[in-house]
């Protein structure tokens, strides 16, 4: 339960990317060795001592460095915003159009 609230994630979700049963590791007769296996195969940050005897700490878990906003990134935002308006005004006229035309268009 340590290691599950360490990564931040619900129990069901470790239970269901593991491949165990529900309730298996609260079961007060244990966690036998398909089940550890289990467990390092979809977690193997998981330390295999820790999860054996329980005497280590449980890994911290690593949470990754977001990059630097690249030289790019506000051309590439800019762009999308610059398309999004452009879209936003044909549509904007579409729906302006004489007669029925921008219903035909809005329903297909």
């Amino acid at each position: 339960m340590q290691f599950i609230d360490s990564k931040r994630i619900s129990k069901r979700n470790f239970y269901a990317n593991a491949g165990i049963s529900r309730g298996t590791l609260e079961s007060p007769t244990g966690i036998t060795e398909d089940i550890m296996a289990k467990c390092l195969a979809a977690y193997p940050e998981i330390d295999i001592i820790w999860l054996v005897t329980g005497k280590e700490k449980p890994p911290e878990v690593i949470v990754p460095e977001l990059p630097q906003k690249c030289d790019k990134c506000d051309l590439k935002d800019e762009l999308i915003e610059t398309q999004r308006r452009y879209i936003q005004r044909l549509e904007n006229d579409l729906r302006q159009q004489p007669g029925d035309a921008g219903q035909k268009r809005k329903a297909g």
